[in-house]
């Protein structure tokens, strides 16, 4: 794994603005542990590209077949990251919350030969005072890293050209800014979703044709599709039904 570009922002939301930070060389052992993590955080969720076009898609396909453009890059979806949070604490002012404040890494890897990664994550970056002249400063510990937030795409490039293989999105919240708003993904669909959304359908009709004539009949039934469904099978939809 070699890193061709590290980029760091400040997202300052009560102020409206974003502020890039230049690293010292021996802050890259830190950021490298925090792409090892979100790389294989277990918490991870599958996404799927819906539109290349989209802000941040774009810009990451621009840096993966130009490094020199990273730069302008990255500041362009830090900005877009800070427009998101800003809709987003608009969203929830009035219920007394407020987004989380922290700070963006984003990472330009070469994986393999073929392979580039593209990280980025929202990281923990809290307020302290210096204890020599009680000045108010940033900074993260150096025993505690938190992550709130993170996607890994994974991608190849072949004739000029970037395909995407797959993307890991980490999301320490329900909040969907991070991945409707900001990165502008879909969920990707597996078996237990596709079960569970077959399940909703048929249970629907269920309650709209069954319940009302006979509740018992209905929690029975229900039961049943319950088993069914939670058995490893092939399952014929019409029999099922029957």
């Amino acid at each position: 794994m070699t890193i061709l570009y590290t980029s760091f922002h400040i997202l300052d939301l009560d102020n409206d603005m974003v502020q890039r930070k230049e690293m010292p060389e021996e802050f890259q052992v830190f950021v490298k542990e925090y792409i090892e993590y979100a790389n294989s955080n277990e918490k991870n969720k599958m996404y799927t590209i819906h539109d290349e076009q989209t802000q941040v898609v774009s810009c990451i396909r621009q840096m993966a077949l130009n490094q020199d453009k990273c730069e302008v890059l990255t500041d362009s979806i830090a900005d877009k990251l800070l427009t998101s949070e800003r809709l987003a604490q608009a969203k929830i002012y009035h219920m007394g919350s407020s987004v989380k404040k922290g700070s963006l890494i984003q990472v330009l890897i070469q994986n393999s030969s073929d392979e580039l990664l593209y990280v980025v994550a929202k990281v923990e970056h809290s307020k302290w005072y210096d204890g020599s002249d009680l000045s108010k400063k940033y900074g993260f510990s150096g025993d505690k890293k938190s992550l709130w937030k993170s996607a890994v795409f994974s991608m190849y490039e072949i004739n000029s050209h970037i395909v995407f293989k797959d993307i890991k999105v980490y999301s320490d919240t329900m909040a969907k800014y991070w991945t409707v708003s900001f990165l502008e993904l879909d969920e990707a669909r597996d078996d237990a979703k596709n079960t569970y959304s077959a399940f909703k359908a048929v249970d629907n009709e269920l309650k709209s044709a069954v319940e009302p004539v006979s509740k018992k009949d209905y929690v029975k039934l229900s039961s049943e599709l319950q088993n069914v469904m939670n058995t490893p099978q092939q399952l014929n939809y019409n029999q099922c039904i029957d």
